[in-house]
């Protein structure tokens, strides 16, 4: 029998190859895509994952408090 990881792991390799297809067809439309154009995109993916990364924290934080395990200065 499979593991759960499977299918995500096929669903991501999925993912990867159609993101592929984008970036190539981009640059075919639009030159490629710059080292400023890069660090660019990556500051802002760094940037997501912190705001998600707050997200995450503050709910989990949310729902301790709310089953009284915790407090909001424990946090």
């Amino acid at each position: 029998m499979a593991g759960a990881g499977v299918p995500r792991a096929m669903e991501r390799r999925w993912e990867q190859a159609r993101l592929g297809e984008l970036v190539a067809w981009m640059e075919e439309k639009g030159g490629p895509v710059t080292e400023a154009e890069l660090a660019a995109a990556e500051a802002e993916r760094r940037e997501a994952g912190r705001i998600f990364a707050d997200r995450d924290r503050d709910r989990d934080r949310d729902r301790e408090c709310e089953r009284g395990s915790a407090t909001p200065m424990d946090a």
